[in-house]
């Protein structure tokens, strides 16, 4: 994969480095010029230097006008990342910790990053479209993300316990969870690049070989972030809460069943305010994520 943006930037900096190495080689020069003016034992045995055409002149001018371009190049810049049609595709189970069971959802993010003049006009918009078709960078990732309820245990204190010794059962209400979110799973990671990039990473490949570099490297921690942040707050909290709590209730039935006397009593869980779910609805949908995987 060949980076432009990472090319300039290390092209920028050969020019920084290659600007100061011709500035101090001009004053040595320039030094030299004036001890022949002031010194004619010197000067009998050395002839000036040429300052304005000579070698570090031309350097100088070349850093200036390559630290110029990559300048530009780092103005022009565009990334861009767009988030493709969130699906859910149902709810996990015996996941870890005070928790609810989690809803999945899947989607395609997708990021370009291309390169554009900052001017309106027919000419330059027909420019900037053979660029981005040119030069440009492309990256889809399939992503999972699982929307799950927590609660903590400062905030379980506040639960209630009824234990009804007749039908050996103990229900617990607990406060409503709060909504989070983590990537349950990462599936195909595709990369693109225009014709002028496959150039560059076909001349850049040989090298990375030799030195034992990947030739393509990709990070994928944005277009992670952006599918977190696309999800978060998506999904009905009833439905995440209602079918998912059985988690707590295995939980909370292990932690009661410390006690000898409530050994095996099983443990019905209740939120404040909120309704219940039909089985029928949460039997669907964690079948929904069992044939989607």
């Amino acid at each position: 994969m060949f980076d432009l943006y990472g090319a300039a930037h290390a092209l920028m900096v050969g020019s920084m480095v290659a600007g100061v190495v011709a500035v101090l080689w001009l004053v040595l020069r320039a030094g030299h010029n004036y001890t022949i003016s002031t010194n004619e034992l010197y000067a009998s045995s050395h002839r000036r230097a040429r300052l304005l055409v000579s070698a570090p002149s031309f350097v100088l001018v070349v850093a200036l006008l390559l630290g110029g371009l990559t300048w530009f190049i780092g103005q022009t810049r565009v990334s861009r990342t767009t988030v493709g049609a969130v699906i859910d595709q149902g709810r996990t189970f015996n996941e870890a910790g005070l928790r609810t069971e989690a809803e999945v959802f899947h989607t395609t993010v997708s990021t370009i990053v291309y390169y554009r003049l900052p001017v309106d006009s027919q000419v330059v918009n027909w420019l900037n479209r053979s660029a981005k078709y040119l030069v440009h960078e492309k990256k889809d990732v399939d992503v999972q993300v699982a929307e799950y309820g927590y609660i903590n245990f400062a905030t379980a204190r506040s639960a209630t316990a009824t234990i009804d010794r007749s039908s050996r059962t103990i229900t617990v209400e607990l406060p409503t969870p709060t909504v989070r979110t983590y990537i349950h799973s990462v599936g195909d990671v595709k990369f693109s690049e225009g014709p002028l990039n496959a150039i560059g990473t076909m001349l850049k490949a040989p090298f990375a070989s030799i030195l034992g570099k990947p030739v393509v490297s990709v990070n994928i921690s944005g277009e992670l972030q952006a599918a977190q942040n696309a999800v978060g707050g998506r999904g009905n909290p009833v439905e995440i809460f209602g079918c998912g709590k059985n988690e707590i209730e295995q939980q909370l039935a292990g932690i009661f069943g410390s006690l000898p006397q409530y050994r095996g009593w099983p443990v019905v869980v209740q939120f404040s305010g909120m309704r219940s779910v039909p089985q029928s609805r949460c039997q669907a949908l964690q079948n929904q994520l069992v044939h989607s995987s």
